[in-house]
């Protein structure tokens, strides 16, 4: 069997994929999207995103139910590295 040339895919790629959208994701959309129930992804975002990768999430309610995003804190953190090396 021939490697593909394409990239494999991971369940945790497609989910921060999904969180990082404008419009972020809810529990049951990465639910649906991975194939997972939603205490699996509530534990990803504990476990992985958050402990392993250490990335910023914010959430808040709107018409589709608790909506979670990724947080690009690059910014902060460069502005955070120009007021320490002051």
């Amino acid at each position: 069997m021939a490697a593909s040339s394409e990239p494999r895919s991971s369940k945790q790629a497609e989910i921060i994929a999904l969180l990082r959208r404008p419009e972020g994701a809810t529990v049951a959309e990465l639910a649906a999207a991975t194939d997972w129930q939603p205490h699996t992804v509530r534990g990803v975002f504990s476990g992985i995103l958050k402990k392993k990768l250490r990335l910023t999430f914010s959430s808040e309610r709107d018409e589709r139910g608790r909506t979670y995003r990724l947080v690009d804190t690059r910014a902060r953190h460069a502005g955070a590295v120009q007021r320490r090396s002051r």
